[in-house]
C-alpha cells in the first residue's frame, strides 16, 4: 500500500502558486479553433504506423489554439534513423484549418523507451515565443525556437559535452526533455545518465549516485543556461528517466521525478521506487511516496500546480495484486502529501502515459493511455478522470464509440483559460472513423 510521507526540506519555506490553464478562449459565436471532438492533425503516411507521430506534444498559442510537434522515425522506411525528423504544425484560425507542417530538424533515433517522451513544446504568452526541446539520437539535447508563430525556426544544441566522454558510450544517454517558457525565461529539464559519476570521476552505476535530472534556466530565449542537478533522498540514488516540470504562479519551477533504491539495498528494498518533488531554485527535495519495495518497470509522473499547491499524477505499482493503476498525490504545503488511488473504469487498465492539468476552478483532470480491457469498462480511451474535490474521481473518454479500445500513446493534455481541454496522442489502431496518425481531441 501507499504510505503518507513527511519529508525533509533543505530550506525552510516554499512559495507555491498556480499554473496549468493557458491561452484565451475565443467567443463561441466567432470560434475559429479546431472542430470539437476528435480530429486528425496529421495522418500516418503509407505503412509508417507506429513510427509516425511519435512523442506528440501540445501547447496553446495566445488565442488558445493548439501548437503541435511530433517525431517521425525513418520516413523512407530504409531501416535507418538518419532521416528521422521533428515536425511542427499550428492552427490557422483565418482558414479554420491546419497550416502546412514544418520540418524543424533531423532527430536521428527517436524510438525511446516507454513511457519517456523525446519532444516537448512550450509557448510564452508574454513574448509569443515558441520553443521545442528534443533529443537528437541518444546523446544530444537540442532547443528549437520561433518568434513568428512557427514559420521559421532557429536550432541550437544544448552543451552537455562535459557530462560524458564519448557519444559511443551507452551509459551517457540523455532523455525526457520538459520545457516551460514564462515572461521571456526558459525552464528546461531532462534526464542525464551517469552525469554525477562522470563529474566525480567514478564508475557509473557504482555505489555512488550517478544519474540525475538536470534543470536548466535562462533569463532569455537564446541566453546562457545555468544548471542544477537533482539531489537524492536517503536510501535512494539514480534519478530514473521519467520526470515532469511545471511552474507555479510566481514563476518558480518544480519537478516531479523518480528515484531508484540505493545500490546498498538488499532483498525487496532493492526494488523500491521513490516519487520525489524537487524545487531547483532552493534545492528542497521531498519524498512524496514510494512503491513499498515492489518492482516498477515503467512508472511515470506528471506535475501541475493549483493555487499554491502542487499536484502529481502517477502510475506506480505499490500493491500486489494491484488494485489501482493510477494514483493522485496532492499537498497543501509541498511537505505533507495525501495519496488517492483512482479506481479503474470497470476492469480497464491504464498505463504509463498520463497527463495532468488543473482547470479554471482548480478541478484536477488526468488523461491516461488505455492499455487493455476486460470488456467491463464504460468508456473508451484515452481515459479521462476528473475530480472537483481531490477525492472523488469520475471516468470518461473523448468518444467511447469511436475509441472503444486501446488509444492514447504518448497522451498529452492542456487547457484553455476557461478550463476547456485539448488532448493530443498517437493513434495506431484500425478504425474506419478515425485515421491513424496524430490525433487531437477538443472538449465541447
Amino acid at each position: 500500500m501507499f504510505f503518507l510521507k513527511r519529508a525533509f526540506y533543505m530550506s525552510a519555506t516554499l512559495v507555491i502558486a498556480a499554473t496549468g490553464a493557458c491561452g484565451d478562449d475565443m467567443n463561441d459565436a466567432v470560434d475559429q479553433g479546431p472542430p470539437v471532438g476528435l480530429s486528425v492533425v496529421a495522418a500516418t503516411p503509407g505503412t509508417a504506423e507506429g513510427d509516425f507521430g511519435r512523442h506528440p506534444a501540445i501547447a496553446l498559442d495566445g488565442q488558445g489554439h493548439p501548437l503541435v510537434a511530433w517525431a517521425f522515425s525513418d520516413p523512407d522506411r530504409d531501416s535507418s534513423d538518419a532521416d528521422s525528423k521533428l515536425t511542427f504544425v499550428a492552427w490557422d484560425r483565418s482558414t479554420k484549418s491546419w497550416k502546412t507542417p514544418i520540418d524543424v530538424d533531423l532527430v536521428l533515433d527517436q524510438a525511446g523507451s516507454q513511457p519517456a517522451h523525446s519532444v516537448a513544446i512550450a509557448h510564452d504568452a508574454q513574448t509569443n515565443a515558441i520553443a521545442i526541446a528534443y533529443t537528437k539520437g541518444l546523446y544530444q539535447l537540442w532547443l528549437a525556437t520561433s518568434m513568428d508563430g512557427g514559420a521559421t525556426w532557429a536550432t541550437r544544441r544544448i552543451d552537455v559535452s562535459d557530462a560524458f566522454n564519448s557519444e559511443a558510450d551507452p551509459n551517457r544517454e540523455v532523455a525526457m526533455p520538459s520545457i516551460v517558457l514564462h515572461a521571456g525565461e526558459v525552464h528546461l529539464t531532462y534526464q542525464h545518465r551517469c552525469i554525477k559519476a562522470t563529474r566525480n570521476d567514478v564508475i557509473c552505476g557504482s555505489v555512488v549516485d550517478s544519474d540525475a535530472i538536470v534543470y536548466l534556466h535562462s533569463a532569455t530565449l537564446d541566453g546562457p543556461l545555468t544548471e542544477s542537478l537533482s539531489p537524492s533522498l536517503a536510501g535512494t540514488q539514480d534519478a530514473r528517466t521519467v520526470s515532469s516540470l511545471a511552474l507555479d504562479g510566481a514563476g518558480d519551477p518544480g519537478v516531479a521525478f523518480l528515484l531508484k533504491a540505493s545500490n546498498s539495498a538488499v532483498g525487496p528494498e532493492a526494488y523500491n521506487t521513490t516519487v520525489a518533488f524537487w524545487r531547483p531554485g532552493t534545492g528542497a527535495i521531498v519524498e512524496v511516496t514510494d512503491s513499498a519495495n515492489i518492482q516498477n518497470d515503467d512508472p511515470s509522473v506528471s506535475l501541475a500546480f493549483a493555487g499554491t499547491k502542487p499536484r502529481i499524477a502517477m502510475h506506480l505499482n505499490s500493491s500486489s495484486p494491484q488494485s489501482h493503476d493510477l494514483w493522485f498525490a496532492d499537498s497543501d504545503d509541498g511537505a505533507t502529501w495525501r495519496l488517492t488511488g483512482i479506481a479503474r473504469d470497470g476492469g480497464d487498465e491504464t498505463s504509463w502515459w498520463q497527463s495532468l492539468v488543473i482547470g479554471a476552478q482548480e478541478e484536477s483532470v488526468i488523461a491516461a493511455s488505455f492499455g487493455s480491457s476486460s470488456g467491463a469498462g464504460n468508456f473508451g480511451g484515452p481515459k479521462i478522470f476528473r475530480s472537483p474535490d481531490l477525492t472523488t474521481w469520475a471516468p470518461s473518454s473523448p468518444d467511447a464509440e469511436i475509441l472503444p479500445s486501446f488509444a492514447g500513446r504518448y497522451v498529452r493534455m492542456t487547457a484553455t483559460a476557461s478550463g476547456k481541454l485539448y488532448m493530443v496522442f498517437q493513434y495506431t489502431s484500425d478504425n474506419a472513423s478515425l485515421p491513424k496518425g496524430v490525433v487531437l481531441w477538443r472538449e465541447p
